[in-house]
């Protein structure tokens, strides 16, 4: 899209004679096979060319016969061509959506939603008929003859006040909050006919928003609510052709299957099977340790009282799980659960006068060498504790004390240099913790979404702990002998 001022377009409506005279997906077909040029991947500059299994989506979003639903969801894997259809269908109700049609192109955020709405922009660009009857600016395209537009939009409550979209496509739907769909589901509705579509890979994990919707939509079909899924079978290897088949509809036509086994050499298996194979898998490709790494450092072993320990504390004020954990200071160390409050089970609230009695009694069973803590939100309880001379030692959640520390633990479970109490809390909020890498941040643990109820506090604590038992299980002694220094 050229920047400055725009040259004069002409008023005269697109010519759409020899499409198929009702609108459901025939003549959104016909009208992308003889307008949209196909922008990227194999046959880019070329006529688009509408596959079966994308006219099956589009006659189960747009059918030949009976109401037309509201609402989509197509849940298909990486390289399948959906954000290319999503800007093909886009471009069509742009210039056969009636007056004024409005069409929204929707992401997690505006950089996302300029994906599509870019190609989209390009598929008009490339044809001489829509680019003469198009204005196209960074931020919106406007089809003079009808005044009907298309914008990108970033899925947010305010960015979304004030439309009123014949069709909003929603591109990587599986990275929206709730919240976030219902807002782009609010805006929508306000026409006779109008509809929201919603278009992604399979989320990271089965308590996403999205696997809510399909299942209900298993249990409670709906005639409003169009929804196709292409998956595959997750008992079987990654490398079985026949799910590399089902899942994936262009392999073979312009998903190449050379490229698809070189992915499944090199990316996580979580990862290939969610975004390649379309399986709704168990945990995160961003797993911070495996199940089977876990499993295999878990022993009967329990600390015994009054050996030297690290006591590692993380609090909550309410939603959280507030646990206290003990890691032994020796070579190989070992890391024990000593207690667990579950706010759900104490009326919402976490019992602060119980937990800090719960410290003092694991500092008088142990010999506490530290017992290390994030102050955020228990400062008091800490100052406490630190009056009556236990000895606290505050760990913020820094990047500086957290991604050294992450790491460590981490290495150390893999390479057999810890071992952990048979504990189905503990276990739990390990497997729970998905590592992030930012640049703010570095590396560190967190849940797998933000409003996920699968704990992690247990190893947070753990991590703590670990991170100074180790440093002082391996803290040079000093020998008693003087020693001489000399500079050079």
């Amino acid at each position: 899209m050229k920047a400055g001022p725009k040259a004069a377009k002409t008023t005269d409506p697109l010519d759409l004679s020899g499409l198929p005279p009702k609108r459901d997906y025939r003549r959104i077909v016909a009208f992308i096979e003889r307008f949209c040029i196909a922008t990227k991947g194999t046959g880019a500059g070329e006529p688009f060319k509408v596959h079966p299994f994308q006219r099956d989506i589009l006659r189960s979003l747009f059918p030949a016969s009976g109401k037309a639903p509201r609402q989509g969801l197509t849940l298909i894997p990486r390289g399948n061509g959906k954000s290319s259809l999503a800007a093909a269908v886009a471009v069509w109700a742009l210039f056969d959506g009636g007056e004024s049609a409005q069409v929204l192109c929707v992401a997690v955020d505006l950089r996302q939603a300029a994906i599509v709405f870019g190609m989209a922009c390009r598929m008009i660009e490339l044809h001489p008929d829509l680019a003469a009857r198009t204005k196209l600016y960074s931020d919106r395209a406007v089809y003079v003859a009808t005044a009907s537009q298309l914008f990108p939009v970033p899925a947010k409550e305010d960015a979304l006040q004030g439309f009123d979209p014949s069709l909003a496509v929603v591109d990587e739907a599986a990275f929206l909050t709730p919240e976030a769909i219902e807002s782009v589901m609010g805006a929508s509705g306000k026409r006779a006919s109008s509809l929201v579509w919603m278009v992604s890979t399979p989320p990271m994990a089965d308590d996403n928003y999205l696997f809510d919707l399909l299942q209900d939509s298993k249990e409670n079909p709906r005639s409003d609510f169009a929804v196709t899924v292409y998956t595959s079978d997750k008992s079987h290897s990654k490398d079985c052709s026949h799910c590399w088949k089902a899942a994936n509809p262009a392999l073979g036509k312009f998903l190449h299957r050379d490229g698809l086994a070189a992915d499944m050499r090199s990316a996580r298996e979580q990862s290939f099977r969610r975004l390649r194979l379309g399986q709704f898998v168990s945990g995160s490709e961003d797993a911070w340790v495996e199940p089977e790494q876990y499993d295999a450092r878990v022993t009967d072993r329990k600390i015994a009282r009054g050996s030297p320990v690290v006591i590692g504390f993380d609090g909550s004020y309410s939603g959280d799980h507030t646990v206290i954990v003990a890691v032994t200071v020796q070579k190989l160390p070992h890391v024990e659960l000593l207690a667990i409050w579950k706010p759900a089970e104490h009326g919402g609230k976490v019992p602060v006068g119980q937990v800090e009695d719960a410290l003092r009694q694991a500092c008088a069973d142990y010999q506490v060498t530290e017992l290390v803590a994030d102050p955020y939100r228990w400062q008091r309880s800490l100052q406490v504790l630190e009056g009556e001379n236990l000895p606290v030692v505050e760990f913020p959640q820094s990047r500086a004390r957290m991604e050294p520390a992450t790491l460590a633990l981490r290495e150390a479970i893999i390479d057999g240099n810890v071992s952990f109490s048979a504990d189905p809390d503990l276990r739990a909020h390990t497997l729970n913790a998905v590592v992030t890498d930012a640049e703010d941040t570095g590396t560190r643990l967190r849940k797998v979404s933000k409003h996920s109820e699968k704990r992690i506090d247990a190893i947070v604590a753990a991590v703590m702990a670990h991170s100074r038992a180790t440093y002082h299980a391996n803290k040079v002694k000093p020998t008693g002998r003087s020693m001489s220094w000399r500079y050079v």
